[in-house]
């Protein structure tokens, strides 16, 4: 017998399944890279949503506090004494609907104001019209983007342990009444990432403490210097009465009647101010209104509503009541007054004890019944834009 030698062969993997594993592994690791990529990303935007909304809400909180307030001192001969800013009945000049009324023709508070910039913004859409840079969603309706609208008005905390408040040398004076200001003012050179580039804007929420009446000018006379946060001629604290002259409101006398970006040369905040919301592309202001139907048209086009939703031939205003102060029919220039046609310019004005509208107009002889107020917001880290409406009862 002979013995054979047996060959020990050692086993493993073939070169074309070394390949074949390496290839799976990799579109693993693939597949898991991505899959973590777009969970981060997923979280990023959620992130980001997230907290633009909630500032968006924050700032909603702010303006429904602030527009819920009375904004005029009691007046007997005006309905629910004239506090809010649907008591002043400018719809009856002269004297719209007659005797079935149970007041008096309207006259102009006698303190308080309140001043609303709503012109046609950029973007909107009119049929016949020339269309200006516009864009349009899904469904075809065109976005608006407003960044020259404003609110500007007086707000009265009816009384109690609520109070404005403002901070000059170190010491927080009060007071139950203030001047508040929305405006919008540029982020200097940002812009959205988005292929429009579109300017960023602060949305301001101005504020200066006013005296309620004379007999309140005395605790806030040490500070009456700083017009920033009080509303003075620098010596002596206005009061609500004599902010219904345009002329001692923020801003001073205003060319063309309208709230300019009240801030320093640098276009920069200051004190006084609040940043309210930054990144803003549009801050909007629409009114829901009762027209004066006795005014004629050509005195200050007071006479005509909003603009209906599909109207034949004219505009498509999906936001209907709500519409801009200057659709057609009141683009037309005050006699007497510098205020330019289309200006979109509501405001209850200043009047004495001989006021008359053929001697002193109001820019617009309309009752505001609500107010709609869209804030659209960007963010550059996740590029998306959210916006939030507000519809508040005046």
């Amino acid at each position: 017998m002979s013995r054979t030698p047996t060959l020990l062969r050692r086993t493993g993997f073939t070169i074309p399944e070394l390949l074949v594993a390496m290839a799976v592994a990799l579109g693993i690791m693939v597949i898991l890279t991505e899959s973590f990529r777009m969970g981060m990303d997923l979280s990023r935007f959620s992130r980001g949503t997230g907290e633009m909304m909630s500032q968006l809400q924050g700032a909603g909180v702010i303006l429904n506090r602030d527009l819920q307030l009375p904004h005029f001192l009691a007046e007997s001969s005006k309905p629910n004494e004239g506090l809010r800013l649907s008591d002043q009945r400018l719809d009856t000049l002269p004297n719209a609907y007659g005797p079935a009324l149970q007041y008096l023709p309207w006259t102009p508070p006698k303190a308080g104001f309140f001043r609303i910039v709503s012109p046609q913004p950029n973007g909107y859409h009119e049929q016949l019209g020339p269309a200006p840079v516009q864009s349009a969603d899904r469904e075809g309706f065109y976005i608006n983007t407003a960044t020259n609208h404003a609110l500007h008005f007086t707000a009265i905390h009816p009384g109690g342990v609520d109070q404005f408040s403002a901070l000059v040398n170190n010491f927080t004076y009060t007071s139950r009444a203030a001047e508040i200001a929305y405006f919008l003012v540029p982020m200097g050179e940002r812009t959205s990432n988005r292929a429009s580039g579109r300017p960023l804007y602060h949305l301001i929420r101005r504020q200066r403490l006013v005296a309620v009446t004379d007999q309140d000018r005395t605790p806030l006379a040490p500070a009456a210097f700083d017009t920033d946060v009080i509303a003075s001629d620098g010596v002596t604290p206005y009061t609500l009465a004599d902010l219904t002259n345009p002329s001692n409101r923020l801003g001073g006398p205003l060319p063309n009647y309208q709230l300019l970006q009240i801030t320093n040369s640098n276009n920069n905040p200051h004190f006084g101010e609040d940043i309210l919301l930054s990144n803003v592309i549009s801050f909007e202001v629409r009114v829901d209104w009762t027209p004066n139907l006795s005014l004629p048209v050509n005195i200050s086009g007071s006479n005509l509503g909003p603009q209906a939703f599909k109207q034949a031939g004219v505009l498509n205003n999906t936001d209907y009541p709500w519409d801009y102060l200057s659709i057609p029919g009141h683009a037309i220039a005050l006699p007497g007054l510098n205020i330019p046609a289309g200006s979109g310019i509501f405001d209850t004005w200043f009047g004495n004890s001989n006021w008359s509208y053929a001697s002193n107009p109001v820019p617009l002889a309309i009752r505001v019944k609500s107010l709609q107020i869209i804030i659209r917001l960007y963010d550059s880290r996740i590029k998306s834009v959210r916006q939030n409406t507000w519809t508040i009862a005046m």
